[in-house]
């Protein structure tokens, strides 16, 4: 929840997993280890390409390198190129050929499109097709319908029928006359009804009809008659252009003209939409040439001659593309427009020191999309995410994803309020000093209660000696002296005394031996001579300090020499001997974590606890290296140093944001103090 609160704006791109937690690839810390690592592998692997060589290389999906299949691989390349480049001319002259103006760039696919045209101008050599450059087509393609379901209908009826005449002629059965000549009967009594109905089915038996007992087969036929006459009005021009040779025309036949039709209208349209030629313009254009001037076409051998070209130049163009997309393991996008696809060809080729990179890449990708991770490679190679920091944009989405899903689990943090929990907080800090001062209290009334009685003998005779000297105003005894003559009084007064070592040694008498416990506070830099008369002088005591600290050090005495040493500490002489102890793990010190990070880290085996911090920033810790040398003997400073931290000083001073912040500044030694202060003064 941290970590997707801190860095929701930075890292903003999300994983794309579906469901609840149990249905996501990652299900435990080990799973996560794997994810990471496989993003990790992510940025390692697109590191070592170009961006530039991005696009070209997305050409191919194979992920399986080798030398061999590269060699094939920058082969079909260059073959591609060489028949990218004849189709290119033989599209041209076509288009001339046919008064068609060719554009500077068009789409792969437009050559293709080329090939098929020269396909159908080929057909229409043989057979005009005026009717494709019409703007009925879609009128006739649907005819074509209707006169196939018109054909069923007719076999439909035959089988009816019991007929075995042709269409055709079946259509021309006298189906009126037989109409009337059947009212007349039905409305005769008999036997004259039955005489007329006899005449009837004999004309039906002479006219091929097999049934002949049930004469209402005659209003059938004389509807799907009707209905296929106004079919035939319709149709005239289809049979005008002998896509329908009439009702003895079968199904296969109406299919095969229907796909004819249909094709070469398609293929038109196709080839003036890919050359953006405005449809009525190029339709008249093309009727001209293939239509109004159909009997010269077979001797326009300029058009031929192109017409084959294209063709062949078409067919080694498709073969060069399944060729290349075979071995690139990647159908090539037709859609990409000529001289894209050219370019993209060409970086190939130069770019064939990366291509096994590229593979590499492939396969990393591959295996990132265990996790789903295929959102962050599409990012690496849009720019949008930097390799060296992928980890951490997955890292963050994964805890982004995750975190309301463990809000959800938890009754506290689904139903946390914001005031509610600033007012605990509140509460606990008037509670927090209202302790504190009565701790206090309490700690002052038991002192109080303690205060030697100016009417005990003893107590008075040692009180008085300090009440002298109270009164005195000249030749006062030594506080050595002083405190010797007051004896046990003094911590009656004064349970509590705060003293260096020096000073123990200065102003304790060396029988001064009442105290009930010694407590040395950072006993790392305290030395072993110096602690003892301090220890000699109570009945308990108390070592607190920090091993991980410097020791103390001769370092900093007056006149050292340059053989520095580490001396050995009150601290070192406890642990040595095993004292009891307790460490101490809570670190409350920093308001910033990473003011403690590196040190938790690196000497504590992180076994501190520290706590987080209201700051959203990552680090309050930055290093600034300076090529400075410190002068050791009688310089002991470091001037370079000294005079960057100077102009750090006065670049926060100068910023209007910064210069109302106070700085702090911690020398090594006073002679760098004075080397900083000088440079600030200058």
């Amino acid at each position: 929840i941290s970590r997707a609160s801190m860095y929701a704006d930075i890292h903003d791109v999300e994983l794309v997993w579906k469901g609840e937690i149990t249905a996501a690839p990652v299900r435990n810390q080990s799973d996560l280890g794997a994810m990471l690592d496989a993003s990790r592998d992510l940025g390692l692997a697109y590191s070592n390409l170009d961006g530039e060589e991005v696009n070209s290389l997305k050409l191919i999906s194979n992920d399986d390198w080798s030398n061999s299949w590269q060699a094939s691989l920058i082969e079909a390349s260059s073959k591609l190129s060489v028949a990218l480049l004849r189709a290119k001319h033989a599209d041209a002259k076509l288009l001339s050929e046919l008064g068609l103006e060719c554009p500077l760039d068009k789409s792969v696919q437009a050559l293709l499109t080329a090939g098929d045209m020269a396909i159908c101008v080929e057909a229409i050599v043989d057979r005009p097709l005026d009717l494709a450059f019409g703007g009925r087509v879609r009128d006739a393609l649907s005819l074509f319908d209707d006169l196939e379901e018109a054909n069923k209908e007719i076999s439909g009826a035959l089988i009816e029928a019991k007929s075995e005449v042709k269409a055709s002629a079946f259509l021309e059965l006298p189906t009126n006359e037989w109409s009337e000549q059947k009212k007349t009967a039905e409305e005769s009594f008999w036997p004259l009804s039955s005489i007329r109905k006899f005449s009837i089915r004999r004309k039906l038996k002479k006219s091929g009809v097999g049934e002949r007992e049930n004469l209402n087969i005659i209003d059938t036929i004389r509807t799907i008659q009707a209905k296929c006459d106004d079919l035939a009005n319709r149709a005239k021009e289809l049979e005008k252009a002998k896509l329908w040779k009439g009702w003895d025309s079968s199904t296969s036949e109406l299919k095969a003209s229907k796909e004819l039709l249909s094709s070469h209208s398609g293929t038109f349209r196709r080839l003036l939409s890919e050359n953006n030629i405005e449809l009525a313009e190029g339709l008249i254009a093309l009727r001209k040439i293939l239509s109004e001037q159909w009997d010269f076409l077979d001797s326009n051998q300029p058009l031929l001659d192109s017409i084959n070209n294209t063709k062949d130049a078409a067919e080694e163009l498709t073969s060069a593309l399944d060729a290349f997309a075979t071995i690139a393991k990647k159908p090539v996008e037709l859609s990409s427009s000529i001289s894209n696809f050219e370019r993209s060809l060409e970086k190939v080729v130069e770019a064939a020191p990366r291509i096994n990179a590229w593979c590499k890449w492939l396969e990393t990708r591959k295996n990132g999309s265990r996790f789903n991770l295929d959102n962050f490679a599409d990012q690496l190679e849009l720019g949008r995410i930097d390799h060296a920091s992928i980890q951490d944009f997955v890292h963050t989405a994964f805890c982004r994803w995750l975190a309301p899903r463990l809000i959800d689990q938890s009754e506290a943090l689904r139903r946390f309020s914001v005031t509610s929990h600033e007012a605990l907080i509140e509460d606990f800090k008037q509670l927090d000093a209202l302790v504190s001062k009565t701790t206090a209290d309490f700690i002052v009334a038991r002192t109080a209660a303690e205060v030697p009685s100016v009417e005990d003998a003893k107590s008075s005779q040692e009180l008085g000696a300090l009440s002298r000297e109270l009164a005195k105003k000249a030749r006062h005894k030594p506080v050595r002296l002083l405190i010797d003559e007051m004896g046990s009084s003094l911590l009656g007064l004064t349970p509590c005394l705060m003293m260096s070592p020096l000073s123990v040694a200065q102003f304790l008498p060396s029988t001064f031996n009442n105290f009930d416990l010694v407590l040395f506070d950072e006993a790392s830099q305290i030395t072993v001579w110096d602690a003892v008369g301090a220890i000699a002088r109570g009945k308990n005591c108390i070592v607190v300090g920090d091993p991980k600290q410097m020791p103390p050090t001769n370092f900093f005495s007056r006149g050292a020499s340059d053989d520095d040493e580490d001396l050995e500490s009150i601290l070192d002489q406890a642990i040595a001997a095993r004292l009891p102890h307790r460490r101490l793990t809570g670190h409350y010190r920093s308001r910033h974590e990473s003011l403690i990070a590196f040190s938790n880290s690196h000497y504590y085996g992180n076994s501190l606890i520290t706590y987080p911090s209201a700051e959203t920033k990552s680090s309050a810790v930055s290093f600034h290296k300076v090529d400075g040398v410190y002068s050791k003997g009688k310089g002991r400073n470091n001037p370079v140093e000294a005079r960057e931290v100077a102009k750090e000083v006065v670049r926060r001073l100068q910023d209007p944001e910064l210069s109302r912040l106070s700085i702090g500044i911690v020398a090594l030694n006073s002679e760098q103090q004075r080397t900083i202060e000088d440079e600030l003064d200058n």
